[in-house]
């Protein structure tokens, strides 16, 4: 038996030579100590960034070894970070994005480091779906991919053509046999034309995000009678002020039947800047509505680790789109992953220090959502108003 020991995505951790440190921004508290033992280890784990603060430890370890057990009830005990029993549950991996800090000192290590493994970086992969991908391309490169195991996510188009349909299911059977975690992204109206061939193909997906412009009692009255309604998230796609205004209104005062996220698809800065603003205190004001948490879901975008392929089979930066590489390449996620890594402006490493705006000198740069994908296609620097 395994046990996930994990941290919570608020939390920072340090080591230096055999000392660790943890700390809780949302709490204060901290732990600290020697790594002792198979203690070294568990720290090295949770401190290595690309294991996103989740590892797995043996049971017997867990029990048996005093560092250990002092360690995980500290832990608990102070709110940094908690630890389970692991299941045969797939989806039971609990998910802590770093905080930007610790993920910037992972640039540090890496240039330390002259054979680094580029890409054991990657761990997840949007592709957008059309009747030009070539899916054997496509299957052939992932199959090479395989030793890392990155979610997926299938975004498919709004037109409805049966031969997307049929050249999906063929890619879903070449590649769900790897065990790839996989989700599938998709138009509401897109669902109600192929309600059929989604139930045929639900088997195969782990998670379906629905994209819709606002809310209906019909279409949430449609989902939740699906075979697979434990696995759906309606995203919003937010295009104008009022259809943001009714999709915050719904948030503060109904129950979701789903979970939500939220998408702008704005092209005026001037349109989304009083939408997106905040003030310092926001940063550390844990007490917020419901729509105060969705707008700042909508800030706090992560792009590390993450890759996108297009329709053409180019694979690029997740936000600027830049070609990094094409799938039709040997070894073409290794390239994707170096030329992300070492380019100057890589979004994967970007935050508010880094933009270097009036951000940079501000005491809570470190704590600061990091910048976004509206905010930088819109060439908002700071959204900040105080």
């Amino acid at each position: 038996m395994m046990y996930w020991v994990y941290l919570y995505a608020d939390t920072f951790i340090w080591q230096n030579n055999n000392e660790y440190l943890i700390y809780n921004t949302s709490n204060n508290n901290s732990i600290y100590g020697k790594c002792v033992g198979h203690l070294g280890s568990i720290i090295s784990g949770l401190h290595d960034i690309i294991n996103l603060y989740c590892i797995e430890v043996d049971e017997r370890v867990c029990k048996e070894d005093k560092y250990v057990t002092k360690f995980l009830t500290d832990l608990r005990k102070n709110n940094v970070g908690d630890y389970k029993l692991k299941t045969s549950n797939l989806l039971e991996r609990p998910i802590s994005l770093p905080p930007i800090p610790n993920v910037q000192s992972e640039i540090n290590r890496r240039k330390d480091n002259m054979n680094f493994d580029y890409l054991s970086y990657i761990n997840h992969i949007d592709i957008c779906y059309g009747r030009n991908m070539n899916n054997s391309q496509l299957v052939y490169s992932l199959n090479a991919f395989l030793r890392v195991k990155p979610s997926l996510n299938i975004e498919l188009p709004s037109e409805t053509e049966v031969e997307i349909n049929v050249s999906l299911l063929k890619l879903l059977k070449s590649i769900s046999i790897h065990n790839f975690q996989i989700s599938l992204t998709f138009p509401y109206e897109y669902y109600i034309k192929n309600s059929h061939f989604i139930d045929e193909i639900s088997p195969e997906i782990h998670s379906f995000y629905i994209t819709a412009n606002n809310c209906t009692d019909e279409m949430l009255e449609i989902l939740s009678k699906t075979s697979f309604k434990n696995r759906i998230t309606i995203r919003y796609e937010i295009s104008d002020i009022d259809e943001y205004q009714q999709v915050a209104h719904i948030l503060n005062e109904e129950i979701q039947s789903f979970p939500i996220r939220i998408n702008f698809t704005f092209f005026d800065k001037n349109i989304v800047l009083p939408l997106i603003s905040f003030k310092k205190h926001d940063v550390l004001n844990r007490k917020l509505s419901k729509s105060d948490i969705y707008r700042h879901m909508i800030i706090n975008t992560h792009f590390f680790g993450r890759l996108k392929v297009k329709e053409n089979s180019d694979i690029i930066s997740p936000c600027t789109e830049q070609v990094l590489s094409n799938i039709g390449v040997d070894n073409c996620w290794n390239e994707a992953s170096k030329k992300e890594c070492e380019s100057s402006k890589s979004e994967w490493f970007l935050t508010r220090k880094s933009m270097g705006t009036i951000c940079k000198n501000c005491l809570l740069n470190d704590l600061c959502p990091s910048p976004s994908e509206i905010e930088i296609k819109l060439g908002v620097t700071a959204p900040c108003q105080s």
